[in-house]
């Protein structure tokens, strides 16, 4: 018997918590041994190094550990079940027969040896009493690792048994099984390394491990998962499994700064680069999808899949030529082309789990390839019917992470690729299945491409984090989220190109769903889909243990969903239709009630003023505030003239504090400075510059297909489901239609707002709400809409410092569109709102009660045909109150006011405008009181008639939108020049528009009425712009069959005009009473 005191020490300074091999660092044993045999004692002692190597580098023994001239011994002291254990002792092999953390006991060919630990130490020389829970590692590639004495072939099972930790170094063989029972595998740096089996499971709190969070895998790793319809299956998993039942899947690899961006440039076929939106840090030989707009005739979004062969900062460099050309599509606004571009999403991720390929899915790609089929097109290709066993063809690879309270499990998955998974026709069908509490778990930065059968299934699951990963040509449901899974996070996710397919369930075949949820309780943000999407497919929602025969209403604003004989289908049926299953109890229906939130921290400015006057070809602007805007941003310039088409997009090229420069050259005069009073009263009359970009970007992939669709659902009189958006910072374009909005609220309650946000090239209605309240609308741009800008009916409504530029008149519609159309609201802010150019009305307005305690004020309307516009208003009090506007540049009117009873107008500023203001009472019965019972006042309020900024020849022209509306044209000044007030007129019959212009009135009896004037400064009343021209402060309406009326005058102020400029009577009209 030989005995040897061994003493232990750890020499790469572990802490207390790397008591493993796990760590990153490198980690060695030194053991001094001593040799006794009998009585006798061999002298001095050999040092025994053991080598914890999880690192492919090598490891240099201390300098100060000289090698001393005794035989060295080597080892390793815990194996799995298919290694033999051995210590070396002069080369030769020692078996070990016992192993305990205090001795260890082994047989050389003539005795057995045993070599007692005596004491353990930390590398800082603390001493440690007690056993130390140290784990033992070695290589794959080590046969002395194995038993019997080689590394396992093909065909062979692993099991890795608890306390035994295994590195991987080598490329393995095709194992039948890989069971982690217990124990831990370690991939090692460099690679490239492939683990290959037919399945592999972890179980008893084992652990598999790719890099860590903190030290991501650098080099290549490679999983495959092998097996066909003939394989034999592994109860419950099936075949082709990566399974994790209590235990550990953690996987992080490297991921790019930069995994989906947008092309900047148009691509061609044949071209073999892509100049991107941004640099990104892809590698040779990534592979990519690009995926862009409508194809030929509506064939769908032309997409591919290329290979990186050089990145040069934003130059993407191909290996093969283009198959497709990816041209930037949009609506042409102001004369010029607004577009969408291409998406290019990487795919490539330097660990990869992926199945194989079976025979019969091989024959199929080889029958597609001499149809000619397009890449992934496979549905025209020759697909056979006859395969012996169903899903042969589509026999993917599956991972699975069960996690139950008494076996939990995690799984940490960060730049993985998961690539040909999903097994059709099978029990357990999607790519990836998660089941249970996985708290701390998260997949985040991955792609999952290619998947046979969905991307994701979460069944129970609560806590689990899903965030920025890919989702590629998935068959099915791209996410799947069960009643019962809870808790979750769902966000920055993007999904490219599912379709339906057979073996799976209905809604899937015929109507996937990018995210398809049945619980209300998670949260799914900034996610975006990109794919074939009729215009009418909705989410399908399912309610369970309903009462047997419920009361069944569900409706999507106004329409009353319809009862079905079956459940419904998206591409069948419409919102809210449903359908009621009596023996489960179950309530199936198309819609969605949840809440959307996406945030974004850039910018801090929405849109400034323009700072100074700028003529056409100037590629330099300044604006009146400091912005945070960055070069390549898209900003909006507002019109200076009549015209609202001479909106301007330009490009940001550079920006230094008030200066940008842009890339493009101006091509209309904009004006940045104020009109100055004889007073010396300030008027602004700035155009406005509005910031397009935002950093969360909601477009559709074809034009005018896709919106923002929030309702509401009342399940009985106390119980109400409302949706509820919330978007800060977030730039929506290219969506509405001519029938539905951008984005609309119905139904909705209290709780939603959009803020900093940006509504451009809409083909429909920027922003719409019916029979909702409680909504903020704050610091928005709403820009290129046909139809309203914004468009509110229901009440409570915020309005506050938003820009809307250029709305358009939809073919479609009679009634004319109004950049903010407020009409049928009740109690409304209005307060710093812009409308800087509308093809018809600026605002169009209710108006508030005369004594509202909250007035409007500092709202904004110039590039218009009407300013403001009210029309017909009944308010209860019989009096309408208008504050708070500067209108300026209206080819019509700067305010036109149409109400029932009297009418109040405070501090009301009109410049620029052909006439500043129409007002008429409409009385439906004569009152019986004295003549001052009806009135319209005018109060603190100023008019002027041309500023000093009015250019006589380019802001004089006509717009467009006068050709359309000839006869509607405001009446003209006989004496050439603008008018300040059109007399008002009391009426007992209302305007007959559209049948008669706006200012045409009849009366059919006498009404009586007043007009007051108080506080009220007329300006500059002059020669507008030639010689013969003649402002007028106050003009009859020719138009008006009645009676002229009194007006009182109580300090008002004609500042330094003759009297010609103050009145004009045209001989035919009679003259009448004005007071001061």
């Amino acid at each position: 018997m030989v005995t040897f005191p061994v003493s232990l020490a750890f020499l790469c300074d572990l802490r207390h918590a790397e008591d493993s091999c796990e760590v990153g660092s490198h980690t060695y044993l030194q053991c001094d041994l001593t040799v006794a045999m009998g009585t006798k004692r061999l002298p001095g002692s050999w040092p025994y190094l053991y080598l914890c190597e999880e690192s492919s580098q090598c490891l240099l023994a201390p300098d100060h550990w000289t090698e001393p001239a005794f035989p060295s011994f080597s080892g390793l002291f815990l194996s799995p079940k298919v290694e033999r254990d051995e210590v070396l002792i002069y080369n030769s092999s020692c078996n070990i027969t016992m192993e305990t953390e205090a001795e260890m006991e082994c047989e050389t060919p003539n005795q057995p040896i045993i070599a007692k630990i005596t004491k353990i130490q930390k590398s800082r020389g603390q001493n440690t009493q007690g056993s130390f829970p140290f784990q033992f590692c070695r290589r794959w590639s080590r046969p002395h690792s194995w038993f019997p004495q080689r590394v396992p072939h093909d065909g062979d099972n692993v099991t890795v048994e608890t306390s035994q930790l295994l590195l991987l170094d080598v490329n393995t063989s095709l194992l039948n099984v890989l069971h982690i029972k217990g124990g831990k595998l370690i991939f090692m740096e460099p690679g490239p390394i492939e683990l290959r089996a037919h399945s592999i499971l972890i179980t008893h709190g084992g652990e598999l491990h790719i890099g860590s969070e903190q030290k991501p895998f650098q080099g290549k790793a490679h999983l495959k998962l092998y097996g066909s319809s003939h394989s034999t299956p592994f109860f419950p998993y099936g075949v082709k499994f990566l399974a994790v039942r209590n235990g550990t899947l953690s996987l992080h690899g490297s991921v790019p700064q930069m995994t989906v961006t947008y092309l900047r440039a148009a691509a061609r076929a044949g071209d073999t680069m892509l100049v991107l939106e941004e640099g990104v840090d892809w590698h040779p030989g990534d592979e990519a999808v690009i995926i862009g707009g409508m194809g030929i005739e509506g064939a769908g979004p032309m997409e591919e899949v290329v290979v990186v062969e050089a990145v040069h900062n934003a130059d993407l460099h191909l290996r093969t030529p283009l198959r497709h050309s990816y041209n930037f599509t949009g609506n042409w606004v102001a004369g010029k082309n607004h577009t969408l571009r291409a998406t290019v999403a990487l795919l490539s991720r330097n660990i990869t789990i992926q199945g194989n390929l079976t025979l019969e899915r091989l024959k199929l790609l080889h029958s597609c390839q001499k149809a000619n089929a397009a890449e992934g097109n496979l549905k025209h290709c020759l697909y056979s019917k006859s395969e012996k066993m169903l899903g042969a063809r589509d026999l993917g690879a599956r991972v699975i992470i069960q996690s139950f309270p008494e076996e939990p499990s995690f799984v940490k998955l960060q730049g993985v690729q998961f690539r040909d998974l999903g097994q059709a026709f099978h029990k357990h069908q999607s790519s990836l299945t998660l089941v249970g509490t996985m708290i701390g778990s998260y997949l985040q930065s991955c792609s999952v491409w290619g998947s046979f059968s969905r991307g994701l299934s979460m069944h129970r699951t609560w806590g689990l984090r899903v965030d920025s990963n890919i989702f590629y040509k998935i068959a099915g449901h791209a996410l799947l989220i069960d009643w019962w899974a809870q808790g979750s996070t769902i966000r920055n996710n993007v999904i490219i190109s599912i379709s339906g397919a057979e073996g799976l369930s209905s809604p899937e075949v015929l109507a996937p769903a990018g995210i398809y949820t049945l619980s209300p309780t998670n949260v799914i943000e900034y996610s975006a889909t990109f794919d074939r999407f009729a215009s009418r497919n909705h989410l399908l929602l399912l309610h369970r243990d309903l009462p047997p025969h419920p009361d069944i209403l569900i409706r999507c604003g106004s329409r009353v969903g319809q009862s079905l004989p079956s459940p419904p289908l998206p591409s069948h049926d419409r919102g809210c239709d449903w359908f009621f299953n009596i023996q489960s109890r179950q309530l199936t229906y198309l819609g969605v009630y949840g809440k959307l939130h996406l945030h974004s921290a850039y910018p801090k400015k929405s849109w400034v003023h323009l700072g100074a006057d700028f003529a056409p070809g100037n590629e330099r602007i300044i604006v009146d505030d400091v912005v945070d805007w960055q070069p390549h941003d898209k900003i909006v310039l507002s019109s200076s003239s009549y015209e609202p088409h001479e909106a301007e997009v330009l490009t940001i090229k550079e920006v230094k504090g008030h200066h940008i420069r842009v890339c493009e050259r101006l091509r209309h005069r904009h004006i940045g400075s104020a009109h100055i009073m004889e007073d010396g009263q300030h008027i602004p009359l700035a155009a406005e510059v509005g910031l397009l970009t935002r950093n969360i970007k909601i477009q559709s992939d074809s034009s005018c297909r896709g919106r923002l669709l929030v309702g509401s659902f009342r399940k009985s009189s106390r119980e109400e489901f409302s949706g509820v958006l919330q978007l800060l910072n977030v730039e929506i374009q290219n969506l509405g239609s001519p029938l539905y909005s951008s984005i609309e609220f119905m139904g909705v309650s209290a709780g939603s707002w959009v803020i900093s946000s940006t509504v451009h090239q809409s083909c429909g209605v920027g922003i719409h709400a019916s029979a909702s309240h409680g909504m903020v609308l704050n610091d928005n741009v709403v820009f290129g809409t046909s139809g309203h800008g914004i468009d509110l009916e229901g009440q409570n409504y915020s309005l506050t410092n938003n820009l809307v530029i250029l709305t358009m008149q939809s073919a479609r519609s009679s009634p004319w569109v109004a950049g903010i159309k407020v009409n049928y609201a009740k109690d409304i802010i209005l307060h710093g709102n812009v409308v800087a150019g509308s093809e018809r009305l600026g605002f169009h307005i209710c108006g508030h009660g005369c004594s509202s305690d909250v007035l409007w004020s500092d709202n904004v309307v110039h590039s218009s045909l009407h300013g403001l516009h009210l029309y017909k208003k009944h308010e209860p009090a019989n009096c309408t109150g208008v504050s708070g506007f500067l209108a300026f540049k209206n080819f019509d009117y700067g305010a036109m006011v149409q109400t029932e009873n009297s009418v109040v107008l405070q501090n009301i500023t009109l410049v620029d405008n052909t006439i500043g203001l129409l007002a008429v009472a409409y009385v439906s019965s004569a009152p019986l009181s004295s003549i001052q019972a009806v009135q319209i006042v005018l109060r603190n309020s100023v008019i002027v008639a041309t500023s000093s900024s009015f250019d006589c020849i380019q802001d004089r022209r006509a717009p467009q939108s006068a050709n359309w509306t000839s006869t509607d044209r405001a009446p003209s000044n006989p004496r050439g020049g603008r008018i300040g007030i059109l007399w008002p007129v009391f009426t007992s019959e209302p305007n007959q528009w559209p049948q008669e212009p706006w200012h045409k009135l009849r009366s059919g009896h006498a009404v009586s009425g007043i007009i007051k004037l108080q506080d009220v400064t007329f300006s500059n009343f002059v020669k507008s712009c030639y010689s013969g021209d003649l402002d007028v402060c106050i003009l009859p309406n020719e138009y008006s069959t009645g009676i002229m009326y009194p007006i009182t005058a109580e300090r008002t102020r004609m500042l330094r005009m003759k009297d010609k400029n103050k009145f004009y009577f045209p001989p035919s009209q009679p003259r009448y009473h004005f007071q001061y």
